[in-house]
Formats: structure tokens, C-alpha cells, sequence
């Protein structure tokens, strides 16, 4: 639980076989809060998704802040034994959940499974020994927050608990790889001109504009 005098709320952590854990936040603190991850040490694999709320997050060797807003998600891994920094805003209730993975333990039961991974997703994973950073920001996730609804109002205690948590982890990765090759592709789209975006409607205004200039001075 947060002590009183810090603010309310508790941060929750639980392990799972095959290098994977998850922390939950849900608190809400008195003044503007840091907390700094900076054990001399590789860091764990992070895919975070901010359930309710919003805090920013920089990497140690890095002063650029990346803002996460609610229902968004990042991908994130540090590089070395860089660790990691999240800031929570005073008098604002966060809700943060938090996959953690052990890439040294993952490869060792997913590696094999992994060989026909999307080439960046497969070096990253693979990156065992943090020889290069990764941040990736993810778009608003409906089906993550309604995964979390669910988790949320999951009643039983203990060892049925644990299972359903250790199963609903895997469930939290497959969404935000899902939402990671969603974004990919809508940044694919924005450079092959899909004509939807606004991006795409504004260029194509602009050039219309620049043909009746021309229609006009001829």
C-alpha cells in the first residue's frame, strides 16, 4: 500500500514462469512523484498500457519525455543497465499495468517460436543483453481497457487468481503486438496515400488548390 503521507492507493506485483511478471498500479499521490528504476542491471522487456489517468516516462540516459495518455500504450526497453523513470502527476488517480519481461528467461521456452517473428519484434525480444534501446507508442487500445475490466472484476482469491492473472498476461502481450503491427500498418498507409487521413485529405486539398492557381493563370 502507499503510506499516507505519500498519497493512496497500492502497487501490486506478481511473477510468472517463463520470465514474465506484472505490476498494477492504482494510486493516486499527494505531490508531482518519480519513480526510479536504476538497479545496475539489464532491464526488464516493458509493455505498459495506462488503464485510467496519465504519467510520462524517460529512459535514464535519456532527458526526452514521452507522455502516455489513458487508453494509450508504450513498448518500451532500455539499453545496457539504463534504467527507467515514470512520473506521476499529484492529486491524480493512475492506473498503470505493466508487462514485465525477463528476455533472458523468455527465449529460453519462446525462442525457438520466435525465429519467424517481424524482424524488429525478433531482434528486440532476442536482445537479451540490452545492446540497444526500443520505444514504441502505442495508439488507444479498446480492447486492452476492456481485457483490464475484466481482470479487474475477476473475484476469486489465491491460487485460481494467480492462473487467471498468469493466463491473462499472455492475453496483455498478444493485444499490444496486435496494436503494435495495427500502428505499423496506419503509418504505412499515411506514406502509400490512403486519402482518409487527415494527412492525406489536407495534401490532397492542397493540391487541388495549386491546379486551380494554375487553371486560373493560364
Amino acid at each position: 500500500n502507499i503510506p499516507p503521507e505519500y498519497g493512496s492507493g497500492k502497487i501490486r506485483g506478481l511473477n510468472f514462469k517463463n520470465g514474465m511478471g506484472l505490476l498494477i498500479y492504482n494510486c493516486a499521490f499527494n505531490e508531482d512523484l518519480e519513480i526510479r528504476f536504476i538497479v545496475n542491471q539489464v532491464h526488464p522487456l516493458k509493455f505498459l498500457f495506462c488503464e485510467e489517468g496519465s504519467l510520462a516516462h524517460h529512459f535514464e540516459n535519456d532527458d526526452i519525455k514521452h507522455n502516455i495518455g489513458q487508453l494509450e500504450n508504450i513498448i518500451i526497453a532500455s539499453s545496457s543497465h539504463n534504467g527507467h523513470i515514470l512520473y506521476f502527476k499529484a492529486g491524480q488517480k493512475t492506473i498503470l499495468n505493466s508487462l514485465e519481461i525477463d528476455r533472458d528467461e523468455f527465449i529460453k521456452s519462446k525462442g525457438c517460436e520466435l525465429k519467424d517473428f517481424e524482424d524488429n519484434l525478433k531482434k528486440l525480444f532476442l536482445d537479451s543483453d540490452a545492446t540497444q534501446s526500443f520505444y514504441h507508442h502505442g495508439n488507444y487500445c479498446l480492447k486492452m481497457a476492456d481485457l483490464f475490466i475484466e481482470i479487474n472484476g475477476f473475484t476469486q482469491e489465491n491460487f485460481i487468481r494467480n492462473i487467471f492473472l498468469e493466463g491473462s498476461s499472455y492475453r496483455i502481450l498478444t493485444l499490444q503486438l496486435l496494436q503494435y503491427f495495427d500502428d505499423k500498418e496506419d503509418l504505412a498507409k499515411i506514406w502509400d496515400d490512403c486519402g482518409s487521413c487527415d494527412y492525406c485529405i489536407e495534401k490532397k486539398n492542397m493540391a487541388n488548390s495549386d491546379m486551380q492557381d494554375l487553371v486560373k493563370i493560364s
